[in-house]
C-alpha cells in the first residue's frame, strides 16, 4: 500500500514538474522572435517522459494540462495552437500508434493521416481566430507535401531521441 501511493505521488510530481517546463518553454517560443517552431518541438517531447515514468494516460493528462495552461496564461496563441493541435499531442499519440499498430505500413500511414488532419485544422480551422498570409494556402498540395517531408523528419529525430534516452538513461526510468 505504501508503494503504491509513493508510485501516485512520484507521478503527480513528474506530471506538475513537465507541466511547469512545458509551459515555460512555451512561453519562452511566445516572446522570443526567433526559434517559436524549435521551442515548441521541445515542449512537445516532454510528455514522452510522463510516457515513460507514469505510463500514456499521465502522458496525456500533462499534455492536456500544458495545453490549458498556455490558453490561459501565454501571449502569443499562435504557439499553443501549434503545440496543442501538432506539437504537444503527437508525442503520446506517437506512442499509441507504435504500441498497437505492428505493421510498420499501417503505423505510417495512421501517423501521416494524424498529421494530414491535425495540419488542416491548423491551417482552416486556426485561420479564424488568427490571421494566415494569403499565400501561405495558394498551393495546399505543395504547402502538405513539404510539412509531410517535415514530418517525417520530425517523427524519425522523435525517434531517435526516444531510443537514445531510453538505452543511455534506462536506469532513470526503471
Amino acid at each position: 500500500m505504501r508503494d503504491r501511493q509513493k508510485k501516485r505521488v512520484q507521478t503527480v510530481a513528474l506530471g506538475g514538474l513537465t507541466v511547469a517546463l512545458g509551459v515555460t518553454v512555451l512561453y519562452f517560443a511566445s516572446i522570443l522572435p526567433t526559434g517559436k517552431l524549435a521551442l515548441c518541438a521541445v515542449a512537445g517531447v516532454l510528455p514522452f517522459f510522463t510516457a515513460i515514468k507514469a505510463g500514456l494516460p499521465a502522458s496525456f493528462l500533462t499534455y492536456a494540462a500544458t495545453a490549458v495552461l498556455g490558453f490561459l496564461l501565454l501571449p502569443d496563441l499562435s504557439v499553443t495552437f501549434l503545440y496543442s493541435l501538432f506539437l504537444g499531442l503527437y508525442t503520446p499519440v506517437k506512442a499509441v500508434f507504435e504500441k498497437w499498430l505492428h505493421n510498420p505500413i499501417a503505423c505510417w500511414a495512421a501517423k501521416l493521416a494524424f498529421f494530414c488532419a491535425m495540419l488542416s485544422i491548423l491551417l482552416f480551422g486556426v485561420k479564424a481566430v488568427l490571421p494566415l498570409p494569403e499565400r501561405l494556402l495558394e498551393n495546399t498540395a505543395v504547402l502538405y507535401g513539404a510539412c509531410a517531408a517535415l514530418f517525417i523528419v520530425y517523427d524519425l529525430a522523435l525517434s531517435g531521441l526516444i531510443h537514445f534516452t531510453v538505452t543511455k538513461y534506462r536506469a532513470l526510468f526503471k
